[in-house]
């Protein structure tokens, strides 16, 4: 599931491999990055304490993949999710310096590698060479590894690097606990999906490089202006040994200027469920929880108890007191959590309904409007009002995740897709092929059903089309350069084509007229879905944030300026002027004639 640039290269070839890192949310495969690598020299000694498997992030990473992000709720995401994969390991949580968010990106970087190193034992690297910044900023601006060029005071050892990725700690959770190739190819390097193929875990490996006795480093962030990538952020690093016995304080950042904390006040990510009444079972996930002693609602002197899972999660019963308290906030010692909105008015939920569950991903509407489908990562299906249940993949064994779904033109049926691009059908819906068996360039990222359902198409995310049954191809971006990758994709009844939507929300027609696109505009947050009208006379679009862009369709609302739980990840139409989203719970959020008819989250 993990796409590759090219084979390995040879061992001392200078040369990179790039992969569009696709983590896995509980079970879900979504795009939130590129890693490159290895530039490589002679001289590191990897030590061998690989994960066996990537790792299933435990929530979303809530940034900005296109821009700088340092706000918290970034920070803390990616926090949790480096602090579970380290439990894993037995290593024990990453505790960030108190000014971690005001540092200079390439800063960050630097302390990362630091907390990684040194909590395995490992020497910490000693400064951040000017030459070996000045190395990494070239490949970052280029959007390609380091080059290695070394200098009279640094001797390189390996450059990596990670694309789209807003955030140091999302391309630290890329290279060092997504970087395998089992169940994903989690590196440029993978040869195959397994868990013992060689080219697994090369970037890891480098930031846990042995660089003699003075390790050091070069780090950088930019927007790259030309390579593949250009106009995304790019991180690069360049790992290596000092060449001066003494680090000069007036050339370099020095580790010895750095303070690090052994602990650190809690901070809630999440509530599952975030509205529940008394009584009912609550999950909260966060950072630093292992101490928790209470949980204050509102701070109005109503507390609770709760019980300690992991430092990332407690578990806690809402007590009748807090009624009308609007948030809640973790307790540990003396030090409370963020205030985090919490409705306690809600119906009481019980421990079975209240687990973490893998996440939405995909939706799809009743022809006749009265009903919807929502599908989780696990190929889970969930039927509400006139959308009739016709089977689905719950407990079974996936090659990939689901990641997309498309109804039948009657709902009697509807198909699934996995990343691999693995097709499953229920109902009337028959099976007419898929590219499960196939070695595909980029993932799967979603299909659409032909408008007699005797057919389908897939898209990847490099814009690659694939048609089946009566499907004709009338062409894709699969041998195009994007700005962004495309992300989902719509057919046109009235012509037989097809439209595809980038994150950005640049549109690309084929066989199917141009509406519009907002390619060329700032967006908030990128752009995840795209529905058209039942006869082709236009298509909307739906961003994460749950903003909605029409073209020649009307709008009828959004959710761009709310506050949400979790991210929209799709969305479908009833007819021309009523919509539905899903978010990532399972949410649903209606909008003109669409009725609610229930959801994954209730």
């Amino acid at each position: 599931m993990q796409e590759r640039s090219g084979a390995r290269p040879p061992r001392g070839v200078r040369r990179s491999a790039c992969a569009r890192l696709a983590v896995t949310l509980l079970g879900v495969v979504v795009a939130v990055g590129v890693i490159c690598g290895p530039a490589r020299t002679a001289g590191a000694t990897l030590p061998r304490s690989d994960p066996y498997a990537n790792v299933q992030p435990q929530v979303g990473f809530n940034c900005d993949l296109f821009a700088l992000d340092n706000t918290p709720d970034c920070i803390y995401s990616a926090l949790l999710n480096i602090n579970y994969a380290r439990s894993l390991e037995g290593v024990g949580p990453m505790i960030l310096p108190s000014d971690y968010a005001s540092m200079a990106p390439s800063e960050q970087l630097f302390v990362l590698f630091n907390l990684e190193r040194t909590s395995r034992g490992l020497p910490p690297l000693l400064e951040l060479d000017a030459s070996a910044d000045a190395d990494a900023a070239i490949g970052a601006r280029g959007s390609n590894d380091p080059p290695l060029q070394g200098s009279s005071t640094f001797q390189p050892g390996a450059g990596i690097a990670a694309f789209e990725v807003g955030n140091a700690l999302q391309a630290d959770w890329e290279w060092m606990y997504t970087d395998g190739c089992y169940p994903y190819r989690g590196s440029g390097t993978c040869t195959s999906v397994s868990p013992t193929d060689p080219g697994g875990w090369i970037h890891r490996n480098d930031i846990l490089g042995n660089y003699g006795s003075l390790p050091a480093a070069g780090a950088a962030e930019a927007t790259a202006t030309s390579g593949r990538y250009p106009g995304v952020p790019a991180w690069t690093a360049e790992l290596g040994s000092s060449q001066a016995a003494v680090p000069n304080p007036d050339t370099a950042f020095l580790n010895s200027s750095v303070t690090y904390r052994s602990s650190a006040a809690p901070w809630v990510v999440r509530l599952d469920p975030s509205t529940a009444g008394p009584g009912s079972t609550v999950t909260i996930q966060g950072v630093y929880l292992s101490g928790a002693s209470a949980v204050d609602f509102g701070g109005s002197g109503c507390t609770t108890s709760p019980t300690v899972t992991s430092d990332e999660s407690i578990v806690i019963v809402v007590p009748h007191c807090a009624s009308g308290a609007g948030s809640l906030q973790v307790v540990v010692g003396l030090d409370p959590s963020n205030a985090v909105a919490f409705n306690p008015d809600g119906p009481v939920v019980s421990a079975a309904s209240s687990s973490v569950r893998p996440p939405f991903v995909a939706m799809a509407a009743a022809p006749a409007g009265n009903g919807y489908w929502e599908a989780a990562s696990d190929g889970g299906v969930f039927s509400f009002g006139g959308a009739a249940f016709h089977g689905s993949l719950g407990g079974r064994h996936l090659n990939s995740v689901i990641v997309g779904m498309a109804a039948t033109p009657d709902g009697g049926g509807y198909w699934l897709v996995g990343a691999d691009g693995g097709v499953f059908a229920f109902g009337d819906a028959a099976f007419y092929g898929g590219t499960g068996n196939l070695r595909l360039h980029r993932p799967i990222v979603g299909m659409a059903a032909t408008p007699d359902g005797r057919g389908y198409w897939l898209v990847a995310g490099d814009g690659g089309v694939f048609a089946y049954g009566d499907a004709h191809f009338h062409g894709s971006t699969g041998a195009t350069h994007l700005n962004r990758p495309v992300v989902g994709m719509a057919a046109d009844a009235a012509t037989g084509g097809y439209w595809l939507v980038a994150s950005d929300g640049g549109v690309f027609s084929f066989g199917a007229p141009f509406y519009g696109s907002t390619g060329t505009a700032h967006l908030n947050r990128p752009v995840v879905g795209i529905q058209a009208a039942p006869d082709g006379s236009g298509y909307r679009f739906v961003a994460s944030d749950g903003g909605i862009f029409c073209f020649h369709l009307p709008f009828e609302g959004s959710e761009g300026s709310v506050h949400l739980d979790e991210p929209v990840v799709g969305m479908a139409a009833d007819g021309v002027t009523g919509y539905w989203m899903a978010a990532r719970d399972g949410g649903i959020f209606t909008f003109g004639g669409a009725g609610f008819y229930g959801s994954g989250a209730s």
